[in-house]
């Protein structure tokens, strides 16, 4: 039996999962992972609690980034082209890398979790490029369609938007994510507005996740005797995070077309750092 405390906690990251999928073009998985393994790890599940926590983190984002996909869509903002790009070539990659989180122990799990967030910290605060409409930006210039910001076509060349995505797609199925926190600093330097980024990402996101979650589901089994697990996904974690975020994502879609640009960056960034230290601070703990 669930206990009621645990279903709050489950509720109140699923809503703050939710806002930050719509607000940044994350699906989530930064505030679940943490989050969720947190509580799994004292639940002593031994040292499986960060592949579980991965597995049913990509399972919410699915729901979450299909909830902001449709939002940003009413509002005319995605460029759909970069989407199945950069999308079919990360699901390609989130095959292998569900595959290869089964020889990873949850320890350096964590640890490569809290370094991609401080890499991300970094690209937001200092190398992502202004949001600004017709500035010079990776060599080519951007074009305004409405509220939709697009590069020339010859800076954002297929060839390598796909060995990015498929590069994303390893290590965001690894980590349990949706990939936003590398998609939107990538496309930002190609001249994409925060806005148009944060809807792309988003809607990489569903294709990532979707093919993580089939993984997730079907090629693993615990060691030890856990109820509700299927695969690597928690169905009780799963549907009550789900719930909540689906709920509060287009709320953050609604924010991230009121707020002004270089403003969201600065929050992005601000936001990942809180969960750094967080990380860092729990990986001190358990060290002692």
């Amino acid at each position: 039996m669930i206990s009621t405390h645990i279903i709050i906690a489950f509720l109140s990251t699923g809503l703050l999962a939710g806002l930050v999928s719509g607000l940044f073009g994350l699906g989530g998985g930064v505030v679940v992972v943490p989050l969720l393994a947190y509580l799994l790890e004292q639940n002593h599940w031994g040292d499986q609690f960060m592949q579980i926590a991965t597995g049913t983190s990509q399972a919410v984002i699915l729901c979450t980034t299909t909830s902001a996909l449709l939002m940003h869509h009413r509002k005319m903002s995605i460029a759909w082209r970069m989407v199945f790009v950069i999308g079919i070539a990360a699901s390609i990659g989130s095959v292998l890398g569900r595959y290869i989180i089964h020889y990873i122990p949850s320890k350096w799990l964590s640890i490569t979790f809290f370094i991609f967030i401080i890499y991300t910290v970094k690209r937001m605060l200092f190398n992502a490029s202004k949001d600004n409409s017709g500035t010079s930006v990776a060599g080519g210039s951007s074009v305004s369609e409405g509220d939709v910001f697009v590069a020339q076509p010859a800076e954002v060349k297929i060839s390598v938007c796909s060995i990015f995505g498929f590069t994303v797609g390893v290590f965001v199925s690894m980590l349990g994510i949706g990939g936003g926190a590398f998609i939107v600093p990538f496309l930002l330097h190609y001249g994409f507005s925060m806005v148009q980024a944060s809807a792309i990402a988003i809607g990489a996101a569903v294709l990532i996740s979707l093919s993580s979650t089939i993984g997730a589901l079907l090629w693993w089994r615990s060691p030890i005797e856990i109820p509700y697990l299927l695969g690597q996904v928690y169905l009780p974690a799963w549907g009550f995070i789900a719930i909540a975020s689906i709920c509060s994502a287009p709320m953050g879609v609604h924010w991230a077309h009121k707020l002004d640009s270089n403003r969201l960056k600065r929050y992005f960034a601000i936001f990942l750092l809180g969960i750094a230290l967080h990380l860092l601070w729990r990986m001190y703990l358990n060290s002692h």
